[in-house]
């Protein structure tokens, strides 16, 4: 008769490496669905917006709140901004969670 204790271990090992596998590949998938597409098209459009009609935005990262005026375009990534506090502000898109028109 086989040890069931052996087989329920080498069973739960393979369970817990298939689970970390998982989590793994959607941890990959996730980062590469963000990376690989770019910036979402309604953040593009709310940005031009505040471009070209002077329009406010909020920006919110982590929990914080960002208002500013775009006043350039940098590069697909990045933006430059300003408002009453800081006359110049660069803005990283890949850490931005939303953004309001004021």
């Amino acid at each position: 008769m086989p040890n069931t204790g052996i087989n329920k271990a080498r069973y739960l090992i393979c369970a817990i490496a298939l689970l970390i596998g998982l989590l793994i590949a959607n941890n990959v998938t996730a980062g590469g669905h963000k990376g690989s597409h770019g910036v979402p098209e309604a953040f593009k459009e709310l940005i031009e917006i505040s471009l070209h009609e002077k329009a406010g935005l909020t920006f919110f990262m982590n929990g914080q709140s960002l208002p500013a005026i775009v006043t350039k375009i940098i590069d697909e990534h990045t933006i430059e901004g300003r408002n009453q506090e800081y006359g110049r502000i660069i803005i990283r898109l890949s850490r931005v969670n939303a953004i309001a028109r004021n």
